[in-house]
């Protein structure tokens, strides 16, 4: 009898932690994403679009490049924000392949790895030299 709870017990913990693992899994795709670092330098294209309940909203849309925190680098076509960026701050974007930009945060310099801050700087030496 014993023998048969513990065999029972075993299965209903298998099938909590894969259901755990499975819904893991779907909130990683849908939300997560890499991080890529990038440099606010440029003004966003101002866009007055119409929300679903006819008012007006005002969206800025960006295009960027960023480098993840071991240096790769990815294009982002399009960020959509409700209020402009300020120019010459560092951002932390994250980017699901499903969705685009799911989110990003003002960080300090201090925060970006060095090998994403190199790239970082180097994009900004060379657009210095033109």
């Amino acid at each position: 009898m014993q023998k048969k709870t513990m065999f029972i017990l075993i299965i209903i913990f298998a099938i909590i932690a894969a259901l755990g693992g499975i819904g893991y899994l779907v909130v990683q795709d849908r939300f997560g994403g890499t991080v890529y670092y990038t440099h606010t330098q440029g003004d966003g294209k101002k866009k007055i679009v119409k929300a679903e309940d006819g008012n007006q909203i005002t969206e800025y849309e960006y295009t960027f490049h960023g480098y993840d925190k071991d240096g790769n680098r990815k294009e982002c076509d399009l960020m959509k924000v409700d209020s402009s960026m300020t120019k010459d701050k560092y951002i932390a974007v994250t980017y699901n392949k499903n969705r685009g930009v799911v989110s990003w945060q003002e960080v300090q310099k201090s925060d970006i790895p060095a090998p994403a801050m190199d790239k970082l700087n180097a994009d900004s030496n060379a657009g210095s030299a033109k």
